[in-house]
């Protein structure tokens, strides 16, 4: 009778066994056992040299409409070949399916109407979308972040803002947006 290891569920040989079919129950552990390390070895090629990461910030103030893409002048990391400035530069794509992580900062100027907020936002994943109320004084400071997620191949992250209590264009002080690799499947 052969049992299973927690977590994993590796057979073993246990002390119902008869000795005969310990040879075989050793060998179906082993061979669980390779496959198991199998994933562990590719998960720790993922991360060697480097894990998977882009960074890209706004580092001049610019002035976008509501709704559009973050134009991104400055990247501050990209370990995994994710962006391409000549291509477009208002996205992060990801180059493989795995569980990842967006994170969004920005810094906007006061939109001249007091008690209106901005929503920021991301394309390409799922997010609770984050509100600043602006007072009119100071600038707005906002940040939203994502739970670990499945995000396919070339999926296209990009970052935006929506305008509630005013209309207009949104200027924007400084702003970055991050993406990175959790691991490349979901575990319990």
């Amino acid at each position: 009778m052969t049992a299973l290891t927690p977590v994993y569920g590796l057979p073993y040989p246990d002390a119902l066994d008869a000795p005969c079919d310990f040879p075989e129950d050793w060998c179906a552990f082993t061979v669980a056992v390779d496959g198991v390390l199998d994933r562990f070895e590719l998960g720790a090629q993922r991360v060697i040299p480097a894990i998977p990461i882009a960074k890209v910030m706004i580092t001049s103030q610019v002035v976008v409409a509501e709704g559009a893409a973050f134009p991104w002048d400055a990247v501050a990391v990209d370990t995994a070949g994710w962006t391409d400035f000549d291509a477009d530069n208002r996205i992060i794509t990801v180059s493989r399916t795995a569980r990842y992580s967006v994170v969004g900062a920005a810094i906007l100027a006061p939109t001249g109407a007091a008690n209106s907020s901005y929503i920021l936002s991301f394309t390409g994943v799922s997010n609770n979308d984050v509100e600043a109320l602006c007072r009119n004084t100071q600038d707005i400071g906002i940040t939203s972040e994502t739970d670990a997620q499945t995000i396919s191949a070339g999926t296209d992250i990009a970052m935006f803002v929506i305008r509630n209590g005013s209309a207009g264009n949104v200027t924007i002080r400084s702003a970055s947006l991050t993406v990175f690799w959790h691991a490349d499947e979901e575990r319990p």
